[in-house]
Protein backbone atom coordinates (compact mmCIF):
# COMPACT_ATOMS: atom_id res chain seq x y z
CA UNK A 1 0.00 0.00 0.00
CA UNK A 2 1.83 3.32 -0.98
CA UNK A 3 1.70 5.87 1.73
CA UNK A 4 -0.33 8.06 0.59
CA UNK A 5 -3.03 5.05 0.40
CA UNK A 6 -2.25 4.34 3.66
CA UNK A 7 -2.48 8.12 4.80
CA UNK A 8 -6.36 7.90 3.36
CA UNK A 9 -7.30 4.84 5.05
CA UNK A 10 -5.90 6.41 8.96
CA UNK A 11 -7.80 9.81 7.67
CA UNK A 12 -11.19 7.08 7.65
CA UNK A 13 -10.82 5.29 10.29
CA UNK A 14 -9.77 8.37 12.54
CA UNK A 15 -13.23 9.69 11.64
CA UNK A 16 -15.06 6.90 12.19
CA UNK A 17 -13.07 6.19 15.60
CA UNK A 18 -14.22 10.00 15.83
CA UNK A 19 -18.15 9.22 15.39
CA UNK A 20 -17.95 6.57 17.83
CA UNK A 21 -16.44 8.76 20.81
CA UNK A 22 -19.36 11.28 19.81
CA UNK A 23 -21.70 8.47 19.74
CA UNK A 24 -19.83 7.14 23.30
CA UNK A 25 -21.06 10.32 25.41
CA UNK A 26 -24.04 9.67 27.63
CA UNK A 27 -26.90 12.33 27.35
CA UNK A 28 -25.02 14.82 25.00
CA UNK A 29 -28.08 16.69 23.52
CA UNK A 30 -28.04 20.00 21.58
CA UNK A 31 -30.72 22.75 22.30
CA UNK A 32 -33.89 22.58 19.82
CA UNK A 33 -33.61 25.87 18.30
CA UNK A 34 -34.28 24.36 14.53
CA UNK A 35 -36.78 21.50 14.54
CA UNK A 36 -34.99 18.32 13.70
CA UNK A 37 -31.73 20.02 13.19
CA UNK A 38 -29.99 16.98 14.77
CA UNK A 39 -30.51 15.13 11.32
CA UNK A 40 -28.82 17.93 9.54
CA UNK A 41 -25.74 17.30 11.31
CA UNK A 42 -26.03 13.67 11.12
CA UNK A 43 -26.15 14.57 7.02
CA UNK A 44 -23.42 16.93 6.93
CA UNK A 45 -21.03 14.46 9.59
CA UNK A 46 -21.71 11.60 7.28
CA UNK A 47 -21.42 13.23 4.27
CA UNK A 48 -18.03 13.60 5.26
CA UNK A 49 -17.09 10.43 6.15
CA UNK A 50 -18.59 9.56 2.97
CA UNK A 51 -16.04 11.96 1.19
CA UNK A 52 -13.60 10.76 3.30
CA UNK A 53 -14.18 7.22 2.45
CA UNK A 54 -14.68 7.41 -1.21
CA UNK A 55 -10.61 9.39 -0.96
CA UNK A 56 -9.43 5.75 0.30
CA UNK A 57 -10.86 3.86 -1.67
CA UNK A 58 -10.47 5.81 -4.95
CA UNK A 59 -9.34 3.14 -7.73
CA UNK A 60 -8.37 4.31 -10.77
CA UNK A 61 -11.23 6.53 -11.35
CA UNK A 62 -14.17 3.64 -11.18
CA UNK A 63 -17.32 4.85 -11.52
CA UNK A 64 -18.24 2.64 -8.24
CA UNK A 65 -16.07 4.25 -5.75
CA UNK A 66 -18.99 6.88 -4.89
CA UNK A 67 -21.73 4.45 -4.53
CA UNK A 68 -19.34 1.95 -2.06
CA UNK A 69 -18.14 4.87 -0.21
CA UNK A 70 -22.43 5.44 0.60
CA UNK A 71 -23.21 2.24 1.24
CA UNK A 72 -19.83 1.52 3.28
CA UNK A 73 -20.82 4.58 5.37
CA UNK A 74 -24.52 3.55 5.72
CA UNK A 75 -23.22 0.47 6.95
CA UNK A 76 -21.09 1.96 9.49
CA UNK A 77 -24.15 4.67 10.62
CA UNK A 78 -26.37 1.68 11.06
CA UNK A 79 -23.72 -0.30 13.26
CA UNK A 80 -23.34 3.42 15.55
CA UNK A 81 -27.10 3.54 16.04
CA UNK A 82 -26.77 -0.26 17.38
CA UNK A 83 -23.95 0.69 19.35
CA UNK A 84 -25.71 3.86 20.59
CA UNK A 85 -28.83 1.53 21.91
CA UNK A 86 -26.45 0.77 25.01
CA UNK A 87 -25.40 4.05 25.46
CA UNK A 88 -26.51 4.98 29.16
CA UNK A 89 -29.03 8.43 27.62
CA UNK A 90 -28.71 7.68 23.85
CA UNK A 91 -31.16 5.80 21.60
CA UNK A 92 -31.32 4.25 18.71
CA UNK A 93 -33.36 5.50 15.52
CA UNK A 94 -34.12 4.72 11.89
CA UNK A 95 -34.63 8.41 11.34
CA UNK A 96 -30.85 9.03 12.06
CA UNK A 97 -29.63 6.45 9.66
CA UNK A 98 -31.96 7.58 7.48
CA UNK A 99 -29.84 11.12 7.82
CA UNK A 100 -26.64 9.37 7.54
Amino acid sequence: MSPGRALRWGAAMAYAAGIFALSSQSGITAPEVVPNFDKVCHAVEYAGFTWVLALALEAGGSPLVAPRAALLATLYGASDEYHQRFTPGRDASAWDVAAD
